[in-house]
């Protein structure tokens, strides 16, 4: 018989040294930019979901996929391997690698549609799209460090996630600015916004991780809402988070200081927990 357990298998978050690093920060640059290139193949061959769904990536046991696509009456689906820095185009009856080599993620763009051309495939994404700029500092072993924090992410707030009846998004990878994130919805509109726009209109807890921006280079957890997250200054935070007004809005818990922590998940999961219960209580 399958168990459950109320915790979290591992109590604490992986302890990473190396944010500082130049190995690190170049990785990151580098994922980035080959992320866009299967969001944008996403967004071309999907049909349109709610909050853009369609453009999002999931988590997969070894890095991040587009999950299944279609085109004409083939279906295919795009994996990025962080463990073998790879991309694997994975039909029913086969698979195709590119080695990612830190190329530039043009020629690595390039590369992918000639393969996915012989299987009749056709994309039509201008190319220029991504940069040209080649990576030489991309690291395969920091790169392994992101796939196993997306791991440990994923587990949270797929449990933050399993505790709900509202209704949750997907939690998924935006490769647009390299967030993981899902939202949580009251199933009540914002007065004032447009109803067909549900970005805006729907009441909404966004809980993301992020891995770094100009704004905060440490990776950190964050929480905001729509319309406004000015509902969550009164609320009592942990050592651990902290109120942020600078180029966005909402809670901001900086990575590194979370994973010093003792039972750093199960601490973490709880304030979640008690945000949303706060939350769902003013909206």
């Amino acid at each position: 018989m399958l168990v459950i357990p109320h915790r979290l298998h591992c109590m604490n978050f992986k302890k990473i040294t190396i944010f500082h690093d130049d190995k690190w920060k170049l990785s990151r640059s580098a994922i980035h930019e080959y992320i866009k290139i299967l969001g944008y193949i996403r967004k071309t061959l999907s049909p349109k979901q709610k909050c853009f769904w369609h453009v999002s990536l999931t988590p997969s046991v070894n890095g991040l996929t587009t999950g299944s696509l279609f085109y004409n009456n083939k279906q295919f689906s795009i994996n990025y391997n962080f463990f073998h820095s790879t991309f694997e185009i994975n039909y029913s009856n086969m698979q195709y690698e590119i080695n990612i080599y830190g190329q530039s993620a043009e020629s690595l763009y390039v590369e992918l549609e000639h393969l996915l051309n012989e299987n009749q495939i056709n994309l039509n994404i201008d190319q220029s799209e991504f940069t040209c700029h080649p990576h030489p500092h991309y690291d395969e072993k920091t790169v392994i460090f992101f796939s196993e924090i997306i791991s440990e992410v994923y587990n949270v707030i797929y449990k933050l996630k399993c505790n709900q009846s509202n209704e949750t998004s997907p939690i998924q990878l935006w490769p647009h600015n390299f967030v993981l994130s899902m939202h949580w919805f009251s199933a009540r509109g914002v007065c004032g916004h447009d109803t067909f726009n549900e970005k805006f209109s729907d009441e909404q807890i966004n809980f993301g991780f992020s891995f770094g921006d100009i704004t905060y280079p440490d990776p950190y957890f964050y929480i905001t809402t729509s319309p406004s997250s000015e509902i969550f200054k009164s609320i009592t935070l942990p050592s651990f988070a902290m109120w942020k007004n600078k180029s966005w809005q909402g809670i901001y818990i900086p990575y590194p200081s979370l994973s010093k922590l003792q039972n750093s998940k199960d601490s973490l999961l709880k304030f979640l927990n008690d945000v949303l219960t706060f939350g769902e209580n003013l909206m």
